[in-house]
């Protein structure tokens, strides 16, 4: 199972105190204080609800569109992710050849980025593999690129703690960064 449930799509989808969004206040245009959002929430959910209902999801099961789970994905991306555009635009789009998984989108949204934190975080890992002990998932570090710049920051405050303990850690972070991001 994934280390942290903000890593998939619609099911485990979700990845902020020190960055506040109201639920409904990102408008056309605006801005969620990280990156560049130009489509309101209900535009974006109704945009995935076409997408879904008119393809095959991209692990070729069928979806059921959650409208709630889609408001919680879009307020705790527009508020994590450093390029929340990138995103929403990947989970919308209506080509369905085309990738729209969480796994693909938020890839596209670190695209172009590369931190030395998700570099630590992929070392880190290894240590803590090569530890043999209770250790953290591996596909947290690739997301890495994707998070806003604060929000990397107390993310990888979390590799600094023994092994054991840095599961916890990202989770509880990304908890208290935005609630809906659980």
């Amino acid at each position: 199972m994934n280390a942290l449930p903000w890593l998939r799509s619609a099911a485990l989808s979700a990845l902020a105190a020190s960055v506040v969004v109201a639920c409904s206040g990102n408008t056309a245009g605006s801005s969620s204080g990280v990156g560049i959002v130009s489509r309101t929430e209900a535009q974006y959910c109704a945009d995935r609800e076409s997408r879904v209902t008119t393809c095959a999801a991209d692990s070729g099961t069928s979806v059921v569109f959650d409208r709630s789970g889609c408001g919680r994905d879009y307020r705790c991306r527009t508020v994590l992710l450093a390029a929340p555009d990138a995103y929403l635009s990947c989970r919308t789009n209506p080509d369905c050849g085309a990738r729209t998984s969480d796994d693909s989108c938020l890839g596209e949204a670190g695209r172009g980025r590369s931190t030395a934190e998700a570099d630590r975080c992929a070392k880190r890992y290894a240590e803590c593999k090569a530890s043999g002990g209770k250790g953290f998932d591996d596909d947290s570090c690739p997301v890495f690129p994707a998070i806003e710049p604060s929000a990397l920051v107390k993310l990888t405050a979390c590799l600094d703690k023994p092994c054991e303990q840095i599961e916890d850690c990202l989770e509880a972070t990304v908890k208290a960064l935005h609630p809906d991001c659980n």
